[in-house]
């Protein structure tokens, strides 16, 4: 080998060598200081480019992988710290094409400090189309950029940090991003925060392709809205709590939305919970569901499940289930559709039902943008079912205008009310009350009674109300269409005038109690009845009331005591009414009215009451005048009052008042009090043949005055009663009897027992005459014991100057059978012959005797009776005889004189002279009068008198015996006359 040619590779291998080693002293330098080489580099890097700072430690740079610990970077408001960041790469591809094949984060803290209120790309959500979302997708159009430079990034046990407006929310994170083959981004994020969490998957690539699905569920939304938003209830200042459960929300969003990709949407609140003005409501489960692929037509599905929803007295039915379908059309046109029943009702299902609504509303239209109707296939209400509703509306927000069909109860379709409309009035001014109207009429089918088609008329009926924030005011009038309403019921009544009812009631909002009043006015009314009949009837009636709570009225305490007494303390009653014409079937009146009036006074009740009657006939009595005066007051619990009567009846004044006193109205009522008639002064008054037709002609003069007392209870009633008439004078002329000087004291200690105990009544009659008998003097004592006797404690008159006695006697007051007598004591004959007038003589002595009598089979009869002379005693009958068997002395004998003619003629005897005058002076020493026999009914009296009759000639013994024909009838008409014949 050529030496130079050895020498000069021998300096080449040595060169080469000395490179080698110093390449290889470089190589080994970098090695070794590659990671603060790098350091440098990166942080250099970092600084250039805006951060302020910037630290790491670089503990690991292999050539496929390297790792970071401890990062701090801080640009402007954020900042960034990594506890670990590790990539793996293929380190030709890292350097040729920048792409690292998997990076994995650990213990990441973002803190980022955001402004509120960061507007969004699109603010204008009236022309938010489909190509807007498309627009946002295109931000993130992976497709122009290439291919990714990762395979795979995967952040573990990170938090990120946002400060907004000085509050700070830290949710933990977790994300994964995986490079697919396609060149798209496979996403997996989910943020945990102690308030909810949030999960999100999604697909980028382009705006055709991209998809995105998020998940957020919130275990508090309200805690969280109000750390946010502190003041966010002052914007709604009548929501006084709003609580739920967890609530989730689904949003599957693709970029590209087509048939066979939809925009799915849900939300789902558990146990929601809220108080708003006086809506109270909780709900256990809330969902809202929409899926669609075209903005032009978002359809959604509303369910949730009630346990409470409710407005004042107005709730749905609990544990209903309800489901609603909405449909948005162009953001133009929103309608909402139940799909099941909506069961409500309202206080305490006094009203209830299960509607149907179907409501539309159109953004675009200024003039009638909603549209509604409600229907209900039956209402209850209370005891009653109601026909079937359907009502439409349509309007704005500021008036809505709404029309019914025909309204009426189930059971009695044959009377209802008309197709109805009215109006609701919103303003804008939210001091102002809503106003509400409806008007309708009364229908009525026809009615058949007793064969023909019965009159009804018509009334108009208009409501008015007005809700306000603290009161609710509603008008409700109901008033004859027709200025004179008919009513015709054949057979039965007529009825014609006008009528008129007014309703006005006012609702506190804060204390939910009632104000208000009932006006009923009804004018020229015209009945006709088989019971009741007038003319020109006029009736107002008002009842007002304050305070009142309508619960109370449905509780079960109502009624008690304590109720009722709140109830009237709350009232204010009064009615009042006229007329004209009043007919009854026993009674009439020309003119009458009357006014009633009941008030609460502070605790204490009032009620007073007044009538006024006019030419008043009863049966056959007529009174010119009735007035009733009556008032009261008191609690329920001790009430006093008193009441004023007077009457004017055949020009006699009458006045009758009292006082009394009520106890315990509603448990256990007790009543008690006196009454006076006022002193009557009665002359010559035909009272009594008004009183009972068959005593006409008799009359009645004296002063009448009367006392009592009474009570009742439950058990029982009773009054008592003490009657005097002083002065009486009675005349019947009919029966020829006038009885004078008459007192009467009667008391009656039990009106129900009909009982006077020991106390007796008194009858005085000075004196009483018949046609032309008289008596005087005429006493009785007597008492009414237990209603079923009168007992004759003493009873005498005097006549014919001696005594007539009734015999102590229990007579009994039902008409049953007795018997009793009557004791004739010295019956003067003297006054006998002045009685009898036409007697031409004079008679001595006295007569005793016994008259019984009894009640058979309710008829009253005379038994064998007798008037007789005392034993041992005699009478004188003397009497003018003269002429009476002489008379006709100067008449010629008829026939020859016989001897014993002769003789008499010889001792100047004349035998019918001698006879008239032993006739004209009897000495009787018999006198038996056998009166009203039995067995001889035509004869009632037999007279056998037996004695010495005197003359001249010789002292002859007579008998005479003489009987009175006829019947008790005519034998009392020939005594009553027996002066006058």
């Amino acid at each position: 080998m050529n030496p130079r040619l050895q020498k000069s590779l021998r300096i080449s291998l040595r060169i080469a060598l000395a490179g080698g080693a110093l390449l290889l002293l470089l190589i080994c330098v970098f090695w070794f200081t590659r990671i603060s080489t790098a350091s440098r580099l990166v942080r250099s890097y970092l600084e250039d480019n805006g951060f302020q700072k910037a630290e790491f430690d670089l503990v690991s740079l292999q050539l496929d992988s390297l790792e970071v610990e401890n990062v701090t970077l801080e640009r402007d408001e954020t900042s960034l710290q990594l506890r670990k960041l590790s990539l793996s790469y293929d380190l030709s591809e890292l350097i040729n094409n920048q792409r690292i094949q998997e990076a994995h984060i650990e213990g990441a803290t973002l803190v980022q400090a955001l402004e509120s209120g960061e507007s969004s790309p699109s603010e204008d959500t009236d022309s938010f189309v489909l190509e807007d979302l498309q627009t946002y997708f295109s931000y993130f159009d992976l497709s122009a950029i290439g291919p990714l430079p990762f395979d795979r990034i995967q952040i573990a046990d990170s938090t990120t940090e946002f400060v907004i407006d000085g509050k700070t929310i830290s949710p933990k994170i977790e994300a994964t991003f995986v490079a697919k083959a396609d060149q798209s981004l496979d996403i997996e994020l989910q943020l945990e925060e102690p308030s909810g969490t949030l999960h999100l998957l999604g697909t980028l690539y382009d705006p055709n392709t991209s998809e995105f699905s998020l998940d957020l569920r919130l275990k508090d939304p309200s805690q969280a809205l109000s750390y946010w938003y502190p003041d966010w209830r002052n914007s709604l200042p009548d929501l006084s709590r709003i609580e739920s459960g967890p609530v989730e929300i689904q949003i599957k969003l693709p970029a590209a939305v087509q048939d066979s990709r939809n925009i799915d949407f849900s939300i789902e609140i558990q146990d929601l919970r809220t108080d708003y003005e006086e809506v109270v409501a909780q709900i256990p489960r809330l969902s809202l569901r929409s899926s669609f692929n075209s903005f032009d037509n978002i359809p959604a599905t509303l369910e949730f499940s009630v346990q409470q929803l409710a407005r004042d007295t107005l709730s749905l039915s609990p544990d209903s289930n309800l489901k609603f379908g909405i449909e948005l059309k162009d953001f133009s046109f929103l309608k909402i559709q139940s799909l099941t029943p909506i069961p409500w009702n309202y206080d305490t299902d006094y009203i209830s039902g299960s509607s149907k609504l179907t409501a539309t509303y159109k953004l675009n239209d200024e003039t009638a943008p909603l549209w509604a109707v409600l229907e209900d296939p039956q209402i209850e209400l209370s005891d009653y079912t109601l026909t079937p509703l359907f009502a439409e509306l349509e309007g704005d927000f500021d008036e809505l205008r709404f029309t019914t069909e025909e309204l009426g109860l189930a059971d009695f379709p044959e009377h209802r009310l008309s197709a109805g409309y009215g109006n609701i009035l919103i303003p804008e001014d939210e001091t102002e009350p809503i106003a509400v109207t409806f008007n309708a009429e009364s229908l009525s089918d026809p009615i058949i009674l007793n064969e023909e088609t019965a009159g009804i008329p018509v009334f108009t009926i208009s409501l008015s109300t007005e809700v306000g924030d603290e009161s609710t005011r509603s008008l409700i009038t109901v008033a004859s269409k027709d200025q004179q309403s008919y009513l015709n019921l054949p057979g039965l009544a007529t009825l014609k005038g006008t009528l008129a009812a007014n309703v006005d009631l006012n609702q506190s909002e804060a204390t939910e109690l009632f104000t208000g009043s009932v006006k009923l006015d009804a004018s020229n009314l015209s009945i006709q009845s088989e019971p009741l009949s007038g003319n020109g009837v006029n009736i107002q009636s008002l009842i007002s009331f304050r305070d009142l709570d309508s619960d109370s009225l449905t509780s079960d305490e109502f009624p008690s005591e304590p109720t009722i007494a709140d109830l009237l303390d709350k009232l204010q009653v009064t009615l009042d009414w006229q007329a004209n014409e009043l007919d009854l079937p026993n009674a009439s009146a020309k003119w009458s009215g009357g006014s009633h009036s009941l008030a609460g006074i502070d605790g204490s009740i009032q009620f007073s009451n007044t009538l006024s009657l006019g030419i008043v006939a009863l049966d056959t009595i007529q009174v010119e005048q009735v007035y009733v005066e009556n008032s009261n007051q008191g609690s329920l619990s001790q009430m006093s009052g008193s009441v004023a009567f007077s009457s004017l009846l055949a020009g006699t004044s009458i006045e009758l008042s009292s006082k009394y006193e009520a106890l315990d109205l509603l448990d256990e009522p007790k009543l008690s009090g006196d009454f006076e008639l006022s002193p009557i002064s009665l002359f010559h008054s035909d009272l009594p043949s008004l009183l009972i037709p068959e005593l006409a002609g008799l009359t009645v003069s004296g002063n009448l005055s009367a006392s009592g007392s009474f009570h009742s209870d439950r058990d029982s009633s009773d009054s008592s009663f003490h009657t005097i008439l002083q002065e009486g004078l009675v005349e019947y002329p009919a029966s020829q009897i006038t009885a004078s000087g008459i007192e009467v004291d009667l008391q009656v200690d039990s009106l129900a027992n009909l009982d006077s105990a020991e106390h007796r009544s008194r009858l005085t009659i000075d004196k009483l005459k018949a046609g032309d008998f008289e008596a005087h003097d005429a006493k009785a004592q007597f008492r009414i014991l237990e209603g079923t006797q009168l007992a004759i404690d003493s009873a005498d008159v005097s006549l014919f100057d001696g005594k007539a006695l009734l015999r102590t006697s229990d007579i009994p007051i039902d008409g049953s059978d007795f018997q009793s007598s009557v004791r004739l004591e010295h019956l003067s004959l003297a006054e006998l012959s002045r009685y009898a007038q036409s007697f031409e003589g004079e008679m001595d002595g006295r007569l005793s005797g016994e008259l019984p009598f009894r009640v058979k089979d309710g008829e009253f009869q005379l038994l064998r009776g007798s008037l007789n002379l005392p034993p041992n005693t005699t009478a004188t009958l003397l009497y003018n005889t003269k002429g009476l068997l002489t008379e006709d002395d100067t008449e010629a004998p008829a026939e020859k004189p016989t001897f014993s003619d002769r003789v008499l003629k010889f001792l100047k005897i004349d035998p019918d002279r001698a006879a008239e005058e032993a006739l004209g002076n009897i000495t009787l020493t018999r006198f038996d009068a056998e009166l009203f026999p039995e067995d001889s009914p035509d004869m009632p009296i037999t007279i056998r008198m037996e004695g010495t009759a005197h003359s001249g000639v010789a002292e002859i013994p007579v008998v005479i015996s003489t009987q009175v024909f006829g019947s008790m009838s005519e034998l009392y008409n020939f005594l009553i006359r027996l002066n006058s014949l």
